[in-house]
């Protein structure tokens, strides 16, 4: 039970976050045995890969701080992810960085990266897994 309990969370998740279009057919679905499958040709879906923060938080900040060009880190860590055999990247996006206080996107340099980053992605097919934070009202410096 726990465990058919965790893959309809997978799909869940992987589904609302991968389908980039509502009128495109979801990219996985899970079987009645409890297998997620690519709805393209029903072979066994398997996700291996890495949650990577660098347009955020820390991860942001430990490249400011070193002097780092954050986008040549981009383009390194994405290349060095896709030669390991990685086919997946998740990661927690949170509010206080792309968001006024209303919840209104801002044009920050957070936001830039990240899509920066999503496109670095997509180039060498490895799929994407957004998962939202709200601090609700907490801001960050």
């Amino acid at each position: 039970m726990q465990t058919r309990i965790k893959s309809l969370l997978f799909y869940f998740l992987i589904t609302c976050c991968l389908s980039a279009n509502s009128q495109k057919q979801n990219l996985i679905y899970i079987d009645k045995s409890g297998v997620v499958r690519f709805t393209k040709d029903n072979k066994e879906a398997a996700f291996f890969g890495v949650n990577y923060t660098v347009p955020f938080a820390y991860g942001y900040r430990s490249h400011k701080t070193l002097g780092v060009d954050i986008e040549k880190a981009i383009d390194a860590d994405v290349h060095h992810m896709s030669m390991l055999g990685l086919n997946a990247f998740r990661v927690h996006v949170w509010d206080v960085e792309i968001t006024d206080s209303l919840g209104n996107l801002l044009q920050k340099e957070h936001l830039r990266l990240f899509d920066y980053l999503l496109y670095k992605l997509k180039e060498k097919n490895i799929k994407i897994l957004v998962t939202p934070i709200a601090f609700l009202g907490e801001r960050l410096s």
